[in-house]
């Protein structure tokens, strides 16, 4: 921690992939802005030095493949065009005639009523006859209530189940029960993405000779920058893999450290781990716990470790337990991003990662350990961090 003025500094794959994330349709710099909690005037600055510097602009410590922006525009648009009125609305073919109206009425901004009608075997006036049709004020709450699911819904990308989505609903200042929420939700074809138990691992219980564990298992922080948390784990794509470490503060389980690469050497976790020592520059004696991993045990990174006085600690082999709560990170990851999509190149899923963490998780997912609070809304509230 430093005293006085203190600004705020970002890695050179935060800038980046800032840029990147300002060449998608619909995106303007406002917006990604204030996703990003960055200002306009950073932004442009980081555009003109891309401009003049181009690969070798903020100095970046690891090497990325850069495509050309009008390319990854390219692929953007073809993975939106595959989204078409089947792949939304196959559901409801052999349903009601009443929920195949309100399909048509939830796609009729994207898609003509003709064509929606015709492809659902329903006449176009019999549509709008139902819609001109007066209902009793319980439907018209229930459909005003299923308007505000459909938001938050979406805005979560699909994510939130109806636990989260009423606690969002609170927040708002709407008092509707979990079970109404839910019911809702059924109707309108709405799921999040639940928890699949797979059995229980193995415990080997063999310890490492590098470092002892030094959370047993405890994972619980008093204090921001006390005890921090890593492991890496691997994402497929058509060209191949693509290989994902994090840092994870255990007091507001924020990621402040991650990096992405095609190659899972020692150089992955160091990246992640320099990462989260430039955004978050801790004081000494803050504990990192990871697995056994030759990336951790190498010289390299235990040289970085000593360099700004981080303890290390490190899990028992074959125990993946030790290290529960960045495995749940990687979890919900998988379940609520990864798994719903194809990535054609590396490049794409690493900028579907980089939203997922810095706009979407970091800042947004309402976190049950939290009190259903975002990381970042956690650690301002308690005012814990620089």
């Amino acid at each position: 921690m430093t005293k006085g003025k203190s600004y705020k500094r970002y890695p050179a794959e935060f800038k980046k992939m800032a840029l990147l994330r300002t060449s998608e349709d619909g995106k303007t710099d406002k917006s990604v802005c204030d996703e990003l909690g960055i200002s306009a005037r950073q932004l442009r600055r980081w555009r003109d030095e891309f401009r003049l510097k181009g690969d070798d602009a903020f100095k970046a410590t690891t090497a990325t493949k850069n495509l050309e922006i009008a390319e990854l525009k390219k692929e953007l648009e073809k993975v939106k065009k595959e989204r078409d009125f089947f792949k939304r609305c196959g559901g409801v073919l052999r349903q009601g005639v009443r929920l195949k109206f309100r399909c048509i009425k939830r796609h009729r901004k994207q898609y003509p009523v003709d064509m929606m009608c015709r492809v659902l075997s329903v006449s176009r006036s019999g549509f709008y006859a139902w819609l001109s049709r007066p209902l009793c004020k319980t439907k018209q709450d229930n459909i005003e209530l299923t308007k505000r699911i459909e938001k938050i819904h979406e805005e979560s990308r699909g994510v939130y189940g109806a636990p989260r989505i009423q606690q969002m609903l609170r927040a708002q200042g709407y008092r509707y029960g979990k079970n109404r929420v839910a019911k809702l939700m059924s109707q309108a074809r709405l799921r999040g993405c639940p928890i699949r138990h797979s059995g229980y691992a193995k415990q080997q219980n063999m310890y490492s000779h590098i470092a002892p564990n030094r959370l047993c298992q405890n994972f619980v922080a008093d204090k921001a920058n006390q005890v921090w948390s890593s492991d890496i784990t691997y994402i497929q794509t058509r060209q191949g893999f693509v290989y994902l470490a994090v840092v994870m503060d255990l007091y507001s389980r924020k990621i402040v450290g991650w990096s992405m690469d095609r190659h899972m050497g020692r150089h992955l976790a160091i990246n992640a781990l320099e990462m989260a020592i430039s955004t978050r520059r801790p004081g000494p004696g803050v504990i990192i716990h990871s697995d056994q991993g030759a990336q951790y045990g190498s010289d390299d990174y235990q040289n970085v470790l000593k360099k700004h006085h981080i303890l290390c600690s490190m899990s028992a082999r074959g125990n993946c337990y030790d290290n529960a709560v960045v495995e749940s990170f990687f979890g919900s990851l998988k379940r609520e991003r990864i798994r719903k999509y194809r990535y054609r190149t590396r490049q794409e899923a690493k900028l579907d990662i980089f939203e997922y963490i810095e706009c979407f998780y970091n800042r947004k997912r309402l976190h049950s350990y939290l009190g259903f609070k975002s990381p970042s809304d956690f650690e301002a509230e308690h005012d814990n961090v620089n």
